[in-house]
């Protein structure tokens, strides 16, 4: 047998093996990649419950939030986008502060734009924003 026909034998039995699991070593020694066998009916239940919602899930979720910010009083709403229409514009002092407070160099606008995260940080953690809770 020529040896380009025991090389495509070859290829044609390992081709029809069954594939092993993907498998890796992390620096501990640990392999990664292959499901645990060694857990039980719960905590495969509990490894199932910790996955992400599904994105109808999510939707839903972002939808009903929705719906129950807009059936909140006109006042209401007008007060919330006024607090974060402030709380947005501490990016604007930021940023001026620390561009008066820099020498005049090249690199002064690219650190006085730093000043937009102040506000955008202003509007997340002061809860103003309308983003969902959800994950």
């Amino acid at each position: 047998m020529s040896d380009r026909i025991r090389a495509t034998e070859s290829a044609t039995k390992k081709a029809s093996r069954p594939a092993k699991a993907q498998t890796a070593k992390t620096i501990s020694g640990d392999v990664t990649g292959a499901p645990a066998a060694d857990l039980s009916r719960a905590e495969r239940r509990v490894a199932e419950e910790r996955t992400a919602p599904r994105a109808a899930v999510i939707h839903e979720a972002i939808r009903a939030e929705g719906e129950g910010e807009l059936r909140r009083p006109l006042s209401a709403l007008v007060w919330s986008g006024m607090a974060a229409g402030l709380s947005i514009g501490f990016s604007l002092v930021a940023s001026g502060l620390i561009r008066t407070h820099l020498a005049d160099t090249s690199w002064r606008p690219l650190i006085a734009c730093f000043g937009y995260s102040v506000g955008f940080l202003a509007v997340i953690l002061g809860g103003n924003s309308s983003t969902p809770k959800i994950l």
